[in-house]
């Protein structure tokens, strides 16, 4: 059975030109959160794109099976754009599925 709710409030924040913050409020039914991410594209469509598949095609893992509400995408290209999703595992090992997804530009050097 796969949860019906999504994690709330994700937001993603370029911290530095190499940096960017990934939070969410905390979901009570979850055990551990995943978050997923890939460079990105700032077009709307493919916002649209993203947002109407039910599976993104994320290309890495930013964090797995993380009990924080906050991690850190590290390492990426100076004023770049980047994209992110976040899910979260229940007890009975349920996945939920990702939300909307959300990007920040990395900061130019």
């Amino acid at each position: 059975m796969t949860p019906s709710e999504t994690p709330a409030n994700i937001v993603a924040v370029a911290e530095t030109a190499g940096k960017t913050r990934i939070s969410w409020d905390p979901n009570p039914e979850a055990q551990t959160y995943t978050v997923m991410g890939e460079e990105g594209n700032d077009s709307p469509w493919y916002h649209f794109a993203m947002n109407s598949q039910e599976e993104p095609p994320f290309d890495r893992v930013i964090a797995e099976k993380t009990k924080a509400t906050q991690v850190f995408d590290e390492d990426l290209e100076p004023g770049t754009y980047y994209c992110y999703g976040v899910r979260y595992h229940d007890a009975s090992g349920n996945d939920s599925p990702f939300p909307e997804i959300v990007c920040a530009y990395t900061l130019d050097e």
